[in-house]
């Protein structure tokens, strides 16, 4: 190896999604879930923290005395090719973006995700593992839970072969970066806390191990004692998380006060650390949970269709009639406006979709279209937008040319455009 294994897009990522289960006042992954991915090839995705620390500050001193921890603040944006059409036949969500293009006979959105991005990383040094002794191969997860579609565009350019661009960012409850390294042989674990009060709860792991063993195995913690798998033959974990105690769910698992710790056997390595609440505050608010598995699930498997470009496609406004002369590119916007509330039992925001604001920009270039342009922005003509992908019709119900495209001619200019935005009070959407 010819260098550090830096954190970058050239590593190993696995980025997958999962629908969390309906009316939870905190989100928590869903038992059993069928993962998926949101394109078989992706883009981008970025996590933004805000960890809601406030300056404590008296009389008496310019400088603060003190940080105290408030609510959290978390986005995550993903960006990938568009391979499935949003909705399917029955017109219900069909991969993640119909889940923030569509909302439900309550005007809410259908479904939260938890999101799960794993970059395999092979072995990095031995001052950048858990332990910070041995080198080891290593795995960084980041995982987002209660995550709302805040956002979502669909890009089209018929200057570029490439697809159809999606941007999808959501606004969670939580969200959380992990490191789990990987035992150096075969073996089975130890687990502990750094407290002696956490006797109550448990711990499961699920390893990817290429001989199928040991795929998961549920710990109850014996405070700051080491309690030892019963599987001898684990090479790859995958999944370290808190669970209820009574039935192994994600729902109602108790948060440890001190530090939930994996080693690579009795008295062997740190392979990885999960913090109780301590860790965050003295008061017995909220620890984390770990990196959530697939339980009786399945991890998500290719999409396999072949992607959408906007080569071909139809923009129509009305039904029948071209948006415009010559269209250079298109985007369309879909703003849902996550709310969020503080509450005092948790760190976690309470959420919730507001308005939702529907955009389509189009960049026209044409013969006449100045005229046509400025004249329906003025009388405030609505008229349905139409794009007819190869996958379905997304319709802008309704829409008002709400920002017509600045009228500049100049010098050296071969052709003028118009940069129009229309504003729609509706969205609908249906398969081919």
């Amino acid at each position: 190896m010819s260098g550090a294994v830096t954190e970058g897009g050239l590593r190993d990522h696995r980025i997958e999604f999962a629908r969390e289960p309906a009316n939870q006042k905190i989100a928590y992954p869903p038992d059993g879930p069928s993962y998926e991915f949101y394109a078989d090839t992706m883009y981008d995705i970025e996590w933004s923290p805000s960890p809601g620390l406030e300056e404590f500050r008296g009389l008496s001193n310019a400088d603060p005395e003190d940080f105290n921890k408030g609510p959290e603040e978390h986005t995550v944006t993903v960006t990938h090719p568009l391979q499935r059409f949003p909705v399917d036949q029955n017109g219900d969500p069909d991969g993640a973006i119909g889940d923030g293009l569509t909302r439900d006979s309550d005007n809410k959105l259908p479904n939260s995700h938890t999101i799960v991005d794993r970059e395999d990383k092979g072995v990095v040094a031995p001052e950048s593992t858990v332990n910070g002794s041995t080198a080891k191969a290593t795995r960084m997860y980041t995982v987002g839970l209660g995550a709302r579609i805040d956002d979502v565009s669909l890009v089209g350019d018929p200057g570029s072969s490439q697809p159809i661009e999606v941007e999808v960012t959501y606004t969670l409850e939580k969200g959380r970066r992990y490191q789990i390294d990987q035992p150096s042989a075969a073996t089975d674990l130890a687990i502990k806390s750094t407290h002696a009060d956490d006797t109550s709860q448990y711990v499961r792991t699920e390893s990817d191990d290429p001989n199928g063993t040991g795929t998961s195995e549920t710990i109850q913690l014996d405070g700051t004692t080491e309690v030892t798998t019963s599987a001898t033959d684990i090479e790859s974990i995958d999944s370290i998380f808190i669970v209820d105690a009574s039935d192994g769910t994600h729902q109602n698992a108790t948060y440890t006060r001190g530090d939930v710790k994996v080693l690579e056997g009795t008295g062997g390595d740190e392979l990885a650390v999960i913090h109780g609440w301590e860790h965050y505050t003295d008061d017995d608010v909220e620890g984390d949970s770990g990196v959530p598995g697939v339980g009786s699930g399945s991890r998500a498997s290719a999409i396999g269709s072949t992607y959408e470009t906007i080569l071909g496609d139809t923009i129509e406004r009305p039904a029948g009639t071209g948006l415009g002369f010559e269209l250079n590119s298109v985007e369309l916007s879909v703003s849902n406006n996550i709310g969020s509330r503080e509450r005092t039992e948790t760190f976690r925001m309470a959420l919730s979709e507001g308005d939702r604001d529907t955009n389509l920009t189009a960049t026209i270039v044409g013969e006449t279209e100045s005229v046509k342009n400025a004249d329906e922005a003025l009388a405030g003509v609505l008229n349905n937008i139409v794009w007819t992908l190869s996958g379905g019709t997304i319709t802008v119900d309704s829409a008002a040319l709400t920002s017509p495209g600045s009228i500049l001619t100049e010098r050296g200019q071969s052709a003028m455009s118009l940069d129009n935005e229309f504003t729609g009070q509706g969205l609908s959407l249906s398969t081919s």
